[in-house]
């Protein structure tokens, strides 16, 4: 009785065995050896290039810019970079604010705010020239800007807010605010 239910058992376990081996050869698998990843040598395998997988770059036309800025972005970079002509700091446009941020391992969502902050940026950083220590963050936006745009700046400011960074946002299209500028880089010890 208890011979058949062995040969049974035997018998299963052979078919199994047989069906991961055909399944790992129809689709190119690796079979498991015995070894973690970790202690297999990194020159086992064939490197496969996918660069060209994804996409075909010559079937699209990829066009460059002909400005880093727009022309109101020009004009407060200017204008930021009279203001700190005197002193020893370097105003760097265009920073994205993944370059400057840490998000610990323990932060709730940690992946999705990695992947939102890959396409925020500082529209200028003040730093010091010969350290690049970040002294302050300054975001632009503009009244003509979309709601989308300007959620995501405000986003950005908030970010660097919560992170403990001097940070100002400014309208671009209200000159009051230019002018003030002057005076928030007083009240932060900048100029």
């Amino acid at each position: 009785m208890l011979r058949p239910i062995l040969v049974l058992i035997v018998l299963i376990i052979l078919i199994v065995m047989l069906l991961k081996k055909l399944w790992e050869k129809l689709f190119n698998l690796p079979s498991y050896d015995g070894q973690s990843p970790k202690n297999k040598s990194r020159s086992s395998g064939q490197v496969i290039d996918i660069s060209d997988l994804s996409f075909n770059i010559s079937d699209i036309k990829i066009l460059k810019r002909d400005y880093l800025l727009t022309a109101k972005e020009l004009s407060m970079f200017h204008h930021l970079s009279n203001l700190l002509t005197d002193h020893d700091y370097l105003l760097a446009p265009k920073i994205p604010l993944s370059a400057l941020l840490i998000i610990p391992e323990t932060a709730a969502n940690r992946i999705e705010l990695q992947n939102r902050l890959k396409t925020q940026y500082v529209d200028y950083l003040i730093c010091e020239r010969s350290t690049l220590k970040p002294l302050m963050l300054v975001f632009i936006f503009s009244d003509n800007d979309s709601k989308r745009d300007r959620s995501s700046n405000k986003f950005s400011y908030r970010v660097a807010l919560a992170a403990d960074m001097t940070a100002v946002l400014l309208n671009v299209d209200d000159e009051r605010e230019k002018d003030n500028l002057a005076s928030q880089l007083k009240e932060r010890g900048i100029i």
